[in-house]
């Protein structure tokens, strides 16, 4: 059964061993599931969308297309295709790795595939305290948990480790970015992607600020609507909220683990008088291949 409402949400296209994205989509994978969007929802975009829902108005039957993160394929074979469609489409960029900085997810990868987890931790324990709560057994969750490390303390002890710590070579430039497909929009998606539940309002300004300026500098069509990095409910807080609305910005996008409408707010108990609108994107890109028939 399909969600009344949706907001879609993919990353990478393509092989996960050459994206580096394990949940990456074959580009025909892709074109599939596009037109089964486009078959049964009036797909939006997504400003219009989020403006609905701050007006009250029925989602049902509505939907918007959205890319998460600076994978060159979604440039490439991404948004050509939904422009084909006809589909408008927003994409979220990092701030920090169009500037060539390393992207610290990436690096926590790569030293998960080349088994340096205990290496790095016996590097880090004695220059960061925080270092000490991590577990070799749980060390990818664990380096995003900010209840055991933050992002700004991580990276530095991960381009310290890293040799040749670079933006990912999936990556896309600034330099790339060219025209803009037609109904293409950006978006932020930060300026480095962190968990921003535990940080203080400081931290979280700056990374919400960056993140927008470094979209405004593009010469695409830009929204300042946010898409929360990992997106759980636990991957922000009150204070993420407050520092949102103040910033002017129109609605944060958060990301269900499975399918569920996108005005469907009840598991996410921050929502509740949220001084913004969010929302709830899915992962069509998870689900099995016969929801697509």
């Amino acid at each position: 059964m399909s969600p009344e409402s949706l907001v879609a949400v993919y990353h990478a296209v393509g092989d996960p061993a050459q994206t580096g994205y394990r949940d990456a989509v074959s580009l025909p994978a892709l074109e599939r599931q596009l037109r089964w969007l486009k078959r049964r929802y009036a797909v939006l975009p997504l400003a219009e969308l989020l403006e609905r829902r701050r007006r009250g108005r029925s989602l049902t039957g509505q939907a918007a297309l959205t890319f998460d993160d600076n994978h060159r394929s979604v440039l490439r074979e991404a948004l050509p295709l939904a422009a084909s469609l006809e589909l408008p489409a927003t994409w979220f960029l990092i701030a920090d790795p169009l500037s060539g900085k390393p992207f610290w997810r990436d690096l926590v990868r790569r030293i998960v595939t080349a088994s340096q987890v205990e290496a790095f931790l016996a590097f880090a324990r004695p220059r960061a305290p925080a270092a000490a709560g991590l577990r070799a057994e749980r060390f990818y969750r664990d380096s995003k948990d900010p209840r055991r490390i933050t992002s700004d303390v991580m990276l530095p002890l991960l381009a310290g480790f890293c040799a040749d710590a670079r933006a990912p070579a999936d990556f896309v430039s600034p330099e790339e970015l060219g025209q803009a497909p037609a109904g293409a929009t950006l978006g932020s998606h930060t300026a480095s992607h962190p968990v921003l539940a535990g940080l203080d309002a400081r931290q979280q300004e700056a990374e919400m600020r960056q993140g927008l300026q470094a979209i405004e500098a593009l010469s695409w069509p830009g929204t300042k609507v946010l898409a929360l990095p990992f997106g759980d409910p636990g991957s922000y807080d009150a204070t993420t909220l407050t520092v949102a609305a103040r910033l002017g910005l129109p609605g944060l996008l958060l990301t269900a683990e499975r399918p569920a409408a996108a005005d469907d707010l009840g598991e996410h108990p921050l929502a509740a008088g949220a001084p913004l609108p969010l929302l709830v994107r899915d992962l069509p890109g998870r689900w099995p291949e016969e929801r697509f028939a």
